[in-house]
């Protein structure tokens, strides 16, 4: 609720689209629409999470309609501010810029506050953290699980020295960045849909196979 001010900022901008920027809209087909699924592949992990907190719920008739809504809610927002950002810069400056996202920010200028984008940053962090904090609990709490031994506290506080560690030895540069982004893209394809589907369809196999031995 802290970041909902976030996309009145981008509608904002609005005054100063080209709409035509738009057009044509699938100039070379369906193709470069159809191959952008793969770098959506990664903002949108974390539906493993559901095995992990769907035990731990009260009102657990609600997982389903709140986990509708808030991807929904989520997959409008992307969509709004990717539309923003290709009116607001033309077909060939958008290349130029490495994040058009923060960069549309840089024009937006208010009485009571001259850079958005520093306080865009700021609770962009926020909302970061809110992805990573559930997500090293999810690992602490497996480790501890695997292992046998210790509390998830203290799991927890070694996965976080182990990562402050591999930080200050390991600074990758920016395209190296981008490989290890796209190799995170398939190793979550794979975790979260590839591995479920096949562990499902192993699963019907067995007890179709099962049931034909009882029969």
């Amino acid at each position: 609720m802290l970041s909902i001010w976030i996309p009145f900022i981008y509608v904002s901008t609005l005054s100063r689209a080209h709409w035509l920027y738009l057009l044509p809209i699938f100039k070379e087909g369906w193709f470069p629409v159809l191959s952008s699924i793969q770098f959506m592949i990664y903002p949108m992990l974390g539906i493993g999470l559901v095995l992990f907190l769907y035990p731990q719920l009260v009102n657990k008739e609600k997982a389903l309609p709140a986990m509708i809504i808030s991807n929904t809610l989520t997959c409008i927002v992307y969509l709004g501010i990717t539309l923003i950002c290709y009116v607001y810069f033309s077909p060939d400056e958008i290349g130029e810029y490495n994040d058009p996202v923060i960069s549309i920010m840089k024009s937006v200028e208010f009485q009571f506050i001259e850079r958005v984008e520093v306080v865009f940053i700021a609770f962009y962090l926020f909302v970061f953290s809110c992805i990573w904090i559930p997500s090293m609990y999810i690992v602490s709490r497996c480790s501890a699980s695997l292992v046998g031994k210790g509390q998830e506290r203290f799991h927890l506080a070694v996965w976080c020295i182990v990562i402050e560690i591999s930080f200050l030895l390991y600074r990758p540069s920016f395209i190296k960045s981008t490989q290890i982004n796209y190799a995170l893209n398939y190793i979550g394809f794979m975790m979260e849909f590839a591995l479920p589907a096949g562990i499902l369809l192993y699963v019907a196999i067995r007890k179709k196979m099962g049931g034909g031995q009882r029969t």
